[in-house]
């Protein structure tokens, strides 16, 4: 999968379907970074290390390189 390739629509469902497991997988401060967004995805088999560093960069809005589970679910209610 490229997450390039989705819709707008498909890629906040995916985003979406993602949040449970996400919330077991973010460090101790709530952040994710793209290693726990490919965990996550790649367990669910439908995007690449690119994909996932890709989507963080999109969503990272100071620079970090992480965004906190709050964010990413407000992200993927947005899409």
């Amino acid at each position: 999968m490229n997450a390039g390739e989705l819709g707008l629509g498909a890629l906040g469902a995916l985003l979406q379907a993602a949040v449970p497991a996400l919330e077991s997988f973010a460090g101790p401060d709530g952040a994710l970074g793209p290693d726990e967004l490919a965990r996550v995805l790649g367990l669910m088999g439908t995007a690449s290390a690119e994909d996932c560093a890709e989507i963080i960069a999109c969503m990272d809005g100071d620079g970090d390189g992480a965004v906190s589970v709050e964010e990413f679910k407000l992200m993927a209610d947005l899409l």
